[in-house]
């Protein structure tokens, strides 16, 4: 067998891949409306985000 039991490492990577491409469409998005009056920021906590295990 490889050197993961399972695919636990491989989904956990992955995951956090895909979280930190999502933080940075939101940090793009705040970029991109910073002049919009009432525009509120939006931005996740990466570590607590991977800790929840929802999708």
């Amino acid at each position: 067998m490889g050197p993961f039991s399972g695919q636990a490492k491989p989904k956990f990577h992955e995951r956090a891949l895909g979280l930190r491409a999502y933080r940075q469409e939101l940090l793009a998005s705040n970029i991109e409306n910073s002049d919009t009056p009432g525009y509120k920021t939006v931005d996740i906590d990466i570590n607590t985000a991977i800790k929840s295990g929802r999708p």
